[in-house]
């Protein structure tokens, strides 16, 4: 849906300029389109809207519209919106720009930058794990946070306790990082939504799961098609599930044929030729599979 976005002087109200934008556009869409249009680089720029900040942390003007006037406001048809645009000094956009630009990290900056919030965006941006030096106000912002751990998926060690419990955090996180497996909250190991698509990232993230859902078939058959090594975690009941084993048997044959062929060899000095006959083929499957996870 096209948006007529009025470029306003943040000071005076006086319209500065016009732009044709999308509800995808980001802050940094219209800061690009102000610069060609009115003149301000970029990073001379801070925006405004309803009041608010419009930063450069991933929101579209689309969600500054959902927020400000609902869904029901945001049907068809085209619709106005006004930006207020405020020209920084030379030297705050200088170090912004660093700051973007990995130059500068944000505990070099001076000490009253450090609690801008668009600054802290920018160094999330450049670099996540950042988030460590970030003031305790920012750790519990959800959009910081989710600029920190999109850039690197471990700096969510560095967040507040309640958005290592949020899912859309900690999935960013982990998509990210596999090392933000160990800073998600415990309670939302036992959350089976989460559980079931974290395992599809990361199918030895099985072993973080409470008891009940690692006995929960489709838990399990997600982490072993990912990864056929979980089944180390899931318990032993879950082996002899027939869509389990085929997916891990197949796993199996074809990323360690050798082991495959000498759980077999194996398998058949073991048995006598009467057992072989009755048993030979479970018996291979479990010599084979019980190799690969050893």
């Amino acid at each position: 849906m096209a948006i007529a976005l009025r470029v306003l002087s943040g000071f005076s109200a006086e319209p500065l300029c016009t732009a044709a934008a999308t509800r995808g556009w980001t802050a940094k869409d219209v800061k690009a389109a102000i610069e060609e249009l009115e003149g301000t680089a970029r990073p001379g720029q801070r925006l405004f809207i309803y009041g608010e900040a419009f930063c450069e942390g991933g929101r579209t003007l689309g969600d500054v519209l959902k927020k400000q006037v609902g869904k029901k406001a945001s049907a068809t048809g085209s619709q106005q919106l006004d930006v207020f645009l405020v020209k920084v000094e030379p030297v705050w956009a200088a170090m912004l720009q660093n700051v973007e630009d990995g130059w500068m990290e944000l505990r070099d900056v001076a000490e009253q930058f450090q609690h801008d919030r668009e600054v802290v965006l920018a160094a999330m941006r450049a670099k996540g794990t950042q988030l460590r030096d970030a003031a305790e106000e920012f750790r519990r912002d959800r959009e910081v946070v989710m600029a920190a751990v999109s850039s690197n998926g471990s700096a969510l060690r560095f967040a507040a306790d309640s958005l290592k419990r949020d899912p859309e955090v900690v999935l960013t996180a982990i998509r990210g990082s596999d090392l933000a497996l160990r800073s998600a909250a415990q309670e939302l190991w036992h959350n089976r939504d989460f559980l079931l698509a974290v395992v599809q990232e990361y199918g030895s993230a099985l072993m973080y799961a409470p008891m009940e859902l690692r006995r929960d078939r489709d838990v399990v058959l997600a982490a072993v098609c990912n990864d056929v090594t979980a089944l180390r975690h899931a318990p032993p009941e879950m082996w002899h599930e027939p869509e389990i084993r085929r997916v891990a048997l197949e796993a199996c044959a074809e990323l360690w044929p050798e082991a495959a062929h000498a759980a077999q060899d194996r398998c058949q000095l073991a048995c006598s030729r009467q057992q072989r006959r009755a048993r030979g083929a479970r018996m291979s499957e479990d010599a084979l599979l019980a190799a690969v996870l050893a």
